[in-house]
């Protein structure tokens, strides 16, 4: 009797095992590309790098001409180039570009990579403008005060290494440090906040 229970035991587990279906393997999930860590340039609250000026028009361009047929990368070449003098923007070589870097918010300047041949005329067209612009390192260094110079000069070679030779992508690429922004505008914000705050409950008494 014994052994007919454990037959009948046996049997069972053998049957069920047979019925429970194994299971698939696990599909990994496909998280995409990895991320590029960001190029930051240390100890600036703030960069907007486009290291592929050209590409990044060109790009702009076609997703502008869906919402207008008439824009292009040409066209916008031609717009930013004919403040410069170069409609063209033959003064950038293909995947050169510029930098903007905020140290804070009195030191504020711009690296571009210009052609030598046309430094001396950006230079001009940019002074039209009321900005400063200088040739430092074979660099176009630009500020809107010459104040600004002493403080980005010896960044130069950090901004083109560390920002635009970093990675050369036909984008807009923004780092950030949201602490020393905050830090250092804290005055505005908490009278933005304050006022914010007053036009509430004068709404809500209303």
């Amino acid at each position: 009797m014994k052994c007919i229970r454990c037959l009948s035991a046996l049997f069972c587990i053998v049957f069920l095992a047979g019925c429970v279906s194994p299971p698939e393997p696990v599909t990994p999930i496909d998280v995409g590309p990895p991320i590029d860590a960001p190029a930051a340039l240390d100890g600036a609250m703030l960069t907007l790098t486009v290291s592929d000026l050209h590409g990044f028009l060109d790009e702009s361009g076609t997703v502008a001409s869906q919402i207008s047929p008439m824009m292009s990368g040409p066209m916008l070449k031609t717009m930013l180039g004919s403040k410069l003098g170069d409609p063209q923007l033959a003064g950038f070589a293909p995947s050169n570009g510029v930098a903007v870097v905020m140290l804070n918010p009195t030191n504020v300047f711009a690296v571009a990579e210009v052609q030598p041949s046309q430094t001396a005329s950006y230079i001009a067209a940019l002074n039209a403008m009321g900005l400063e612009a200088k040739e430092q390192d074979g660099l176009l260094l630009i500020a809107k005060n010459a104040s600004v110079f002493a403080a980005a000069e010896p960044l130069t070679g950090r901004v083109q290494n560390d920002l635009l030779e970093a990675k050369r992508v036909p984008a807009l690429r923004l780092s950030m440090k949201p602490s020393a922004l905050i830090a250092d505008n804290q005055e505005a914000i908490t009278a933005g906040l304050q006022q914010m705050l007053e036009t509430i409950n004068a709404s809500v008494r209303l």
